[in-house]
């Protein structure tokens, strides 16, 4: 606990140093959560834009699942099967998604024998669907949160 105070009043004194340097440059500061009702209030007052980004939509989500799966050494299920597979994430964000695609492609090296191409199949990515569960709260906690704080 010692440490993580230490860490936040470190965080803040370098945030305030931030500021007072803005006339010697252009300095963008920019950071993300998953879970910003537990950020420090003093933290959070110094962010003058808080914006709201949304979970991806479907055909987001497609295509995450599809650049994460599509490698020199690794080949994902069919278009029509990861569609399948996006229509199931509703919940999920993108760092969500690629932890589970990272949890798909770690299942096909454990089964795989000597070094050869990893076909990702759909039960692969089921199965690390079953480990890998959405860390986002309920949409309507982060619509709540950013009527009261959030910028736009």
């Amino acid at each position: 606990h010692e440490a993580s105070r230490r860490s936040k009043a470190e965080l803040l004194v370098q945030l305030d140093g931030l500021e007072s340097t803005q006339g010697s440059g252009n300095i963008l500061f920019l950071a993300s959560t998953n879970l910003p009702w537990s950020l420090d209030p003093a933290i959070l007052r110094r962010f003058h834009k808080k914006i709201l980004v949304h979970l991806p939509e479907e055909e987001e989500r497609l295509c995450i699942l599809s650049q994460c799966l599509t490698t020199e050494v690794t080949f994902p299920p069919s278009l029509d099967e990861l569609r399948r597979l996006a229509k199931d994430t509703v919940d999920y964000s993108g760092s969500d998604l690629t932890l589970l695609c990272r949890e798909a492609i770690m299942g096909a090296i454990r089964r795989t024998e000597r070094d050869e191409s990893l076909y990702i199949s759909i039960s692969m990515l089921m199965e690390a669907k079953d480990k890998v569960k959405p860390s986002s709260e309920s949409k309507k906690k982060f619509v709540e949160w950013n009527k009261k704080f959030g910028s736009y």
